[in-house]
């Protein structure tokens, strides 16, 4: 963080004052620093700096001068050693992605789908076919807000039971065995056909139905919730909707655990009412850099080796990409990355970073704004970043020099020569 006695050059202090002195009046720009009259006077003679602190409150007051430039950024903005922040930013935004996804209505009504209770038993549910063309319509509509809110009530019932989340427990430890042959008959066995709560899993080979089994399977768990309440895949194909109830089964655990708190804005749970989220809170916040671009390779960089960034909720992306998952569900992968350096008029350097997941660069997946504590030690540090993300492309150090003083950066390294 920069103390106030850090200062602006005389030539860029000179055009703050200048600007905010042409909209105002130099003796209201005087109280508005706090300063004398004639000091302001000596500021726009180039004769004194501006401080950091100076600077600031009159961008805010009066916008840039002409001679600034400003450069709108949404990004996350990251120290120098921004190894953990990469991560637990990561985790958070992924969080944040899930519970948007999880408050659009596609989302939960095509969920719904594949949960079934016998609609005449339902309290308030009347038979539309018992009326009139003109009446059925409005009545349907009816039913289907009837409908939905039991079968979130019944979810909401069924994720509290103990065997439920014992099922939940014992579904992810079978789908992360690598070595078991993950077909339909697999996936067949989890969702309706075998009692999970005490499988084994030894070498590639799932023993179901052992003698500790009590072959509670979980249309039985179901049943208890309610007679003829069921889970299944509806439209999806059985793996699928069994991730998307592990889930939202983690996401539930998260919630309720307040792992997340800040984030909220209400006190939202996970099939009752839609979670708000104060984005305030996120890592994502808007940033003007105030100075200049030194370097723009205006191209995209492949990765060697493709960044999965963990799931908040403990479930990643398997590597073949067959499955077309929601695009939030999953974790992104970046493969690509687009990179500029910027100069700021305080004499700092920062590391703009997009991170993509293919070569066309359409769709960023990742913004970082990575900050050069140390201007003398920049290029090691932008060596670093390189090394961190393993850039395939061979970057030569001295193409960076050239084009950060063709656009007025400072290099340490050189002699510089008036």
């Amino acid at each position: 963080m920069n103390s106030s006695n850090d200062k602006l050059n005389k030539q860029i202090s000179k055009h703050y004052v200048e600007h905010a002195c042409e909209i105002s009046s130099t003796g209201q720009v005087a109280k508005e620093l706090n300063l004398e009259t004639s000091r302001v006077s000596e500021l726009k003679g180039g004769r004194r700096q501006l401080t950091i602190e100076q600077a600031e409150i009159l961008k805010q007051i009066y916008g840039l001068p002409s001679a600034s430039q400003g450069h709108w950024i949404e990004c996350e903005l990251l120290p120098k050693d921004f190894h953990k922040s990469f991560i637990d930013n990561g985790l958070t935004i992924h969080f944040i992605n899930l519970i948007e996804l999880l408050n659009t209505d596609r989302f939960m009504d095509t969920f719904l789908k594949g949960v079934s209770v016998t609609a005449s038993s339902v309290p308030g549910y009347e038979d539309p076919w018992t009326l009139k063309c003109e009446a059925r319509e409005h009545l349907i509509s009816s039913n289907n807000k009837i409908l939905k809110d039991h079968k979130l009530k019944l979810l909401n019932e069924l994720f509290e039971r103990d065997d439920f989340q014992e099922w939940c427990e014992s579904a992810i430890y079978l789908m992360h065995q690598s070595k078991i042959v993950k077909d339909t008959k697999f996936y067949e066995n989890i969702f309706h056909e075998k009692d999970i709560l005490s499988v084994i899993a030894e070498n590639g080979v799932v023993h179901w139905n052992v003698p500790t089994s009590d072959f509670k399977r979980l249309p039985m768990i179901c049943d208890e919730v309610e007679p003829h309440f069921r889970i299944s895949g509806g439209y999806e194909i059985n793996s699928r909707h069994i991730e998307k109830i592990i889930i939202l089964y983690r996401l539930k655990q998260l919630i309720e655990g307040k792992t997340y708190a800040n984030l909220f804005e209400n006190e939202g749970y996970l099939f009752d009412q839609k979670i708000k989220i104060n984005h305030k809170n996120s890592p994502v916040k808007e940033y003007v850099v105030v100075g200049k671009c030194v370097w723009n390779p205006d191209k995209l960089f492949r990765l060697q080796v493709p960044m999965i960034i963990n799931s908040v909720v403990g479930w990643s992306p398997v590597e073949d990409d067959s499955h077309s998952y929601e695009r939030n569900i999953m974790p992104n992968k970046h493969r690509f990355m687009f990179i500029r350096l910027f100069y700021t008029e305080t004499y700092n350097y920062l590391v703009e970073l997009k991170l993509f997941d293919d070569e066309y660069g359409a769709i960023c997946n990742r913004c970082l704004m990575i900050q050069v504590e140390d201007r003398q030690n920049v290029f090691n540090e932008l060596k670093g970043i390189f090394d961190y993300f393993k850039i395939e492309d061979t970057l030569m150090m001295n193409s960076v020099k050239r084009a950060v003083a063709d656009n007025g950066g400072y290099i340490p390294s050189a002699i510089y020569i008036d």
